[in-house]
């Protein structure tokens, strides 16, 4: 595959399917100064006692230009807009000035945020200058106290920082070595770096970290087998299916029946708390294998609650048939039953949105 048609590519896959946000796009600004060529010419006439003055002259200049830049700024969402006959998703972009020195390690860099961690992405080549895990913990330290400090998130020390290098190009025992030595799995600082070589002319994915970049494999391995690259039609192929009515039918019905066989299974061990745990645990796994397997999962919060009532509805109706509540405190146990039922699965909805 083109190596330039696959940069592309993913980047709109991250946009659209998993709700990054841009930083920095090469394509879209040019981040040399306009006169950069003159400038280099008179550092390099410039004679010994004067270079170190026009040199700061120039990073001055320089710095002026990258913040006249609008690469950075705008609010925390999504919009969609319309071009011509064609609707397709617009980008926005995300304030983290923190990040803006990164831009000479990676052409690209996108940054999803919620309420617990910071996901950052560089797209770089791997004959770049690449970062190391000391210069990235540096910066994702001071995005972390960037962004608890915007969102009013309380102590910096549960907001976690991971930032993943995408690193294009031929994968040797260099790049290998590389990745491996900077890779950071865990830490008590909340920090992770990981490290995702490819090869898109041959179509080859190489990772230290094959599970916890699993996502963003992913997401490569698609872009690989996809036909069809452009922005429109990946936006419509997304949005095709965001409410999957046989998917929340059979979600509620496989809860029932999973929690009935359970409950009939526990029942001869006489321990009232294991047939309770299951009737509160079981529909929630179901569900979430059920929604967090969806591409599409800005509807989910709503599927789960229609799955959810189907579920309560099958259990309430097998109740009340073989042993309706004949008392108070019956009748107390019974709403108690379904508010343990209904909480886990619902918060699950909201953090199946928020972290799609």
């Amino acid at each position: 595959m083109n190596k330039t048609i696959f940069e592309r590519a993913v980047l709109d896959r991250l946009l659209v399917e998993k709700n990054f946000s841009l930083l920095i796009d090469a394509d879209q600004h040019d981040l040399d100064l306009p006169n950069e060529e003159d400038w280099q010419r008179r550092l390099e006439q410039s004679e010994p006692d004067s270079w170190e003055a026009n040199f700061l002259a120039y990073l001055h200049e320089r710095d002026q230009h990258l913040e006249s830049l609008p690469i950075v700024g705008g609010e925390l969402t999504q919009s969609v807009i319309q071009r011509g006959e064609a609707i397709i998703w617009s980008p926005d972009k995300i304030a983290i000035p923190a990040l803006r020195e990164l831009q000479q390690y990676a052409k690209r860099i996108l940054v999803k945020i919620d309420g617990l961690n910071t996901q950052i992405i560089l797209i770089t080549d791997a004959n770049y200058p690449r970062p190391n895990k000391a210069l990235l913990i540096q910066y994702a330290n001071a995005v972390r106290q960037k962004v608890v400090a915007s969102f009013e998130l309380g102590k910096n020390n549960l907001h976690s920082v991971s930032i993943t290098v995408l690193m294009l190009g031929e994968i040797d025992n260099d790049v290998r070595h590389f990745a491996k030595q900077n890779t950071k799995r865990m830490g008590m600082d909340r920090n992770f770096i990981h490290y995702v070589c490819v090869d898109a002319l041959h179509e080859h994915i190489w990772t230290p970290t094959p599970i916890r970049s699993g996502s963003i494999k992913q997401v490569i391995k698609a872009t690989f087998s996809s036909l069809d690259h452009r922005l429109e039609t990946l936006f419509n192929h997304y949005n095709a299916v965001t409410v999957s009515w046989p998917r929340i039918v059979l979600s509620g019905l496989g809860a029932f029946i999973i929690t009935t066989a359970m409950n009939v299974m526990v029942a001869s061990f006489d321990i009232g708390f294991l047939s309770m745990l299951s009737r509160i645990l079981v529909p929630t796994l179901v569900f979430v294998i059920a929604f967090a397997t969806m591409k599409n999962r800005t509807q989910a919060y709503k599927q789960i609650m229609f799955s959810l009532l189907i579920y309560l509805t099958l259990l309430l109706a097998m109740l009340f048939y073989f042993s309706p509540p004949g008392n108070f405190g019956e009748w107390l146990n019974l709403a108690q039953l379904l508010f343990l039922t209904s909480m886990p699965a619902l918060i699950i909805g909201r953090v199946l949105e928020i972290t799609r």
